[in-house]
């Protein structure tokens, strides 16, 4: 049986993120991670689910932030990770799920040292818009660590 938590491999020369706390338990997984871009993915189960059957909005702002968050921080050339906290969230919810795979694909759009910003869409897995985010994060520069 595949390991559900395993990521696809790293580019060349750089270790892949390890997904870590509240996300592990929500069981998301990398499925793409690039310079200034990310898609994260999620197998909805029973525990992703409100009290209507429908996925929690808290799952997909989870899913918005924890998206949203990577591509500002893939790991340099020396393998350092740089971390980041989030300082602000906005979420508009459009659909519903109530099963299969969400993926969503974030795109960093500005910064500079201290801050960067990023837009975020969760999809299902016949491509129906489930929400949207923009968020804005700080880096934490005292964490830089090598990766993985």
């Amino acid at each position: 049986m595949p390991d559900r938590h395993a990521k696809p491999p790293a580019p060349v020369g750089r270790k892949p993120e390890i997904i870590r706390g509240f996300n592990k338990i929500l069981d998301f997984r990398i499925a793409e991670w690039r310079e200034g871009y990310a898609r994260v993915e999620v197998e909805l189960a029973e525990h992703h689910l409100n009290r209507s059957g429908l996925v929690h909005g808290g799952v997909l702002a989870a899913l918005l932030d924890a998206a949203c968050g990577y591509p500002g921080v893939l790991p340099g050339p020396d393998g350092l990770t740089r971390r980041a906290v989030t300082l602000s969230m906005t979420t508009s919810f459009i659909g519903q799920a109530k099963s299969g795979t969400l993926s969503c694909a974030a795109e960093r759009r500005g910064g500079g040292k201290t801050v960067f910003m990023a837009t975020g869409e969760v999809r299902d897995a016949e491509g129906r818009l489930l929400a949207i985010g923009e968020a804005v994060y700080r880096y934490i520069s005292s964490t830089d660590r090598p990766a993985g």
